[in-house]
């Protein structure tokens, strides 16, 4: 019997010092746990306050807007966002829904809207570059370098000239779609890499499959661009262009597709058997410049 007692009374102790650790360990815990919920609550007391007196303050309330824009986004014709933000909170103002109206210009490419402490509102506006006039339904209209229309021509403009090149050929419906940007993409290649060449420009005609027609304003005969480097053949026309632009009459087209090769197709006035002048022959041996090939 006594030992059945003293194994009765070690089990009792056992279990009561594991109960006394386990209660040990709940408190910590939650000492602990107390300790972090005083200190979230003092975090979000403070932080509540900062932001009602983000909110409230007179000091916070937006006096004035200012535009980053191009000549053709002034900041006349966004007087109804600054209206709709002069004299609001600067941090109760819903700034996407500021950028979504202005977006709706035509000209308005990209908008940025941020906030500048204490009390103003910067709005920066990025402008879509022209690239080409495309006629859509008997008006001109300006297209970007995606090929998207921006808009209209305006009167003014079309009589004092434009310095971008026609888009031709482009169609309609789905297929319109697919040839402005073709077209557009091709030019804004030629804008960014050869300005001055791009300022040549009077057309392009994207209506045909894999090559481009291109017309400048100072030479009569059309050239064929492959669709996919435009580059490679404005660098070849360049190497030889001392010697074509001498060649009367001009020729019915001048192939500029091929890599090593440009296609000169001499018009009905050309004399049988015309055969290139010295001048011409002299350029052909310059190993740098792709062979002149006369039909």
């Amino acid at each position: 019997m006594v030992a059945r007692h003293d194994s009765f009374t070690r089990q009792h102790r056992l279990v009561s010092a594991t109960k006394e650790r386990w209660m040990r360990k709940a408190w910590r815990i939650l000492r602990r746990s107390m300790g972090a919920l005083a200190v979230l609550f003092l975090f979000g007391t403070a932080a509540a306050a900062a932001w009602r007196g983000l909110t409230t303050l007179e000091f916070f309330f937006i006096e004035r807007v200012e535009f980053a824009s191009g000549e053709r986004t002034p900041a006349s014709d966004f007087k109804s966002i600054a209206s709709q933000a002069l004299g609001k909170n600067l941090f109760l103002l819903p700034l996407e829904e500021l950028r979504a109206e202005a977006l709706k210009h035509p000209w308005a490419r990209e908008v940025v809207i941020y906030r500048a402490l204490p009390n103003r509102l910067r709005i920066a506006i990025e402008e879509p570059v022209p690239t080409a006039l495309v006629e859509q339904d008997g008006t001109m209209v300006w297209v970007d370098a995606e090929g998207n229309f921006i808009e209209a021509v305006a009167a003014n403009e079309l009589v004092h000239g434009v310095d971008v090149p026609l888009l031709v050929g482009c169609g309609s419906g789905e297929t319109q779609k697919g040839r402005l940007r073709r077209g557009a993409s091709a030019l804004d290649e030629l804008r960014r890499n050869f300005p001055a060449f791009y300022q040549r420009l009077a057309s392009l005609d994207v209506s045909h499959g894999t090559y481009l027609v291109v017309h400048l304003k100072d030479y009569g005969g059309p050239f064929w661009f492959h669709s996919e480097d435009v580059l490679r053949n404005v660098a070849n026309l360049e190497a030889v262009w001392g010697v074509l632009s001498r060649r009367h009459p001009a020729p019915a087209y001048v192939d500029l597709r091929w890599r090593n090769q440009i296609v000169v197709m001499p018009t009905a006035a050309d004399k049988p058997g015309q055969r290139p002048d010295k001048p011409w022959e002299a350029q052909t041996k310059n190993a740098a410049s792709p062979r002149l090939k006369i039909m």
